[in-house]
């Protein structure tokens, strides 16, 4: 079973480090933008070295313990609207820390959601990985959003019902991407 991932991101630097845990160096990676927003960060970078996923942009969430992706250049994304993390998040400067807490959530294009990782989950409590109140939060956080997507059949919806405004800038083109 793998520790509990932790993620870095530096806003004035633009890096994200992700933190695998012991046994494995961080990496950095360069993030191409990020901005504060009135509910938490949007942000946006390529993945490196990755077989099928090209780019992702994501919303921080903190007081939701969210963090909505949406990925580019794989099948998945012609099947699926986002795929949101469970995590606690935490800002030191302009340094924003996010532990992923396992419980992921997949969402349709039709706005089904799919509760992914719970085998992970259980792993983790049962071997000290999640922390009580970590855990509580972890089931909360995905409760509030799966009930909300059902509700309204869609996460930016709900979202709206919760104060937050999504915007997506979407991948950049390959001439783009080039062009300083």
């Amino acid at each position: 079973m793998h520790p509990v991932r932790i993620e870095s991101l530096d806003i004035h630097a633009l890096t994200h480090t992700l933190d695998h845990g012991p046994g494995e160096a961080p990496v950095t990676y360069p993030v191409l933008w990020a901005q504060e927003t009135s509910y938490g960060l949007h942000m946006a970078r390529a993945f490196v070295g990755h077989p099928k996923i090209h780019f992702i942009e994501r919303h921080v969430i903190p007081a939701l313990g969210l963090l909505v992706n949406r990925f580019s250049g794989t099948d998945w994304i012609t099947q699926n609207s986002y795929y949101v993390d469970i995590a606690s998040i935490s800002t030191t400067g302009s340094c924003w820390v996010t532990r992923d807490l396992y419980l992921d959530l997949s969402i349709r294009l039709d706005g089904t959601p799919t509760v992914l990782d719970t085998d992970e989950y259980l792993t983790a409590l049962r071997e000290g990985l999640l922390k009580p109140d970590e855990a509580a939060w972890s089931l909360t956080c995905l409760h509030q959003v799966v009930n909300g997507v059902l509700a309204h059949r869609d996460l930016e919806v709900w979202l709206r019902t919760q104060g937050v405004e999504l915007s997506w800038r979407g991948a950049p083109s390959l001439t783009s991407a080039a062009t300083p």
